[in-house]
């Protein structure tokens, strides 16, 4: 766990009480985690919820990017509940999980949490979050050093730490099983279940990007319906426009597209001055505006395009990017 956490009395008792019932149920190797539930340390108050984890979105990088999700029945349930994934923040189980799932420490940031989840699954542990509130974490740490800020080559690291997720994915062209297997060495899976196991079980396709219904609709694993038919084509991007380029203060329209690398769009999908001034003042101490977008489709964007229209000056310049994949 983190060292920013709060305790319910008792939580580490509880926790064994929840990891030896599980046992008794049949589950040789529970694992239990979550994104906890947040604490704000200047007034010790508590947030008296249940958070889920689910995928928000595959990054452009190939990592998985997570996120919570309110368990809206919590008080109802009465036992912990199968989750997809772990928090690198909470992790709770037995012991062998040191040995047989070590943190691998050549990824850097975004991407642990998914490999540590599937890795854990593939030695055989099930995957569960607590169904009550008993420890919570501090999101913000407002005025305290990060990590990328003690370390001058991070987004060097950041960028060998995506590569490494994509190779044990079986994202990385030309990278065959066998030698996935030889480049993570004690860090790859597990042989008590396979990677499609985890797959199917968390509604993912990693090969392709693609996530499942049942999985984007919030619901408790493992995945309901057939699995192929069921995935999704999800693409969700952020453009970040620097606020610099935009000079006008009357902006009524911004065209919003993604392109192929011909420069033919994708999708496209066009910002009223409504969507403009709500952006604008989501990032009032932003350097940058940031305009999300999802849609679906299997093809992978190349670029972005965003072309603003101003009242007083008319069309503007045309503000375009080229999507980082690696």
């Amino acid at each position: 766990m983190d060292s920013h956490h709060r305790f319910e009395k008792h939580w580490d008792s509880t926790l064994k009480d929840y990891v030896n019932f599980l046992r008794c149920k049949g589950y040789e190797k529970p694992l239990i985690s979550s994104y906890l539930p947040s604490y704000d340390p200047k007034t010790e108050s508590k947030l008296q919820e249940v958070w889920g984890l689910n995928i928000d979105r595959f990054l452009p990088e190939g990592a998985a990017f997570l996120r919570p999700h309110h368990v809206d029945n919590w008080r109802d349930l009465k036992e912990p509940f199968p989750t997809r994934f772990l928090s690198a923040h909470f992790v709770f189980t037995l012991g062998s999980f040191a040995r047989e799932v070590p943190y691998d420490p050549e990824l850097y940031f975004h991407g642990e949490e998914t490999s540590l989840a599937a890795r854990a699954y593939t030695w055989g542990y099930d995957l569960f979050s607590p169904h009550k509130p008993i420890v919570y974490h501090e999101y913000t740490r407002e005025g305290k050093k990060k990590h990328w800020d003690d370390s001058s080559d991070w987004s060097e690291r950041d960028k060998n730490s995506y590569k490494r997720f994509r190779i044990l994915f079986g994202m990385e062209d030309g990278c065959s099983s066998c030698q996935r297997k030889k480049t993570m060495g004690a860090y790859a899976f597990g042989n008590v279940r396979s990677l499609y196991d985890y797959e199917v079980y968390s509604g993912l396709k990693f090969s392709t990007r693609q996530i499942h219904s049942y999985t984007r609709d919030n619901n408790f694993p493992p995945t309901q319906g057939d699995y192929e038919s069921g995935l999704m084509n999800v693409q969700k991007h952020c453009i970040n426009v620097y606020k610099g380029s935009l000079t006008e203060t009357d902006y009524d329209f911004f065209a919003v597209a993604f392109l192929d690398e011909e420069g033919k769009d994708l999708h496209r999908k066009d910002a009223d001055e409504n969507e403009i001034k709500s952006i604008m003042n989501a990032s009032a101490t932003d350097q940058f505006i940031h305009i999300w977008r999802e849609y679906e489709s299997l093809q992978l964007p190349y670029s972005t395009r965003v072309w603003p229209h101003s009242k007083s000056k008319g069309w503007c310049d045309v503000i375009e990017g080229v999507i980082k994949y690696e």
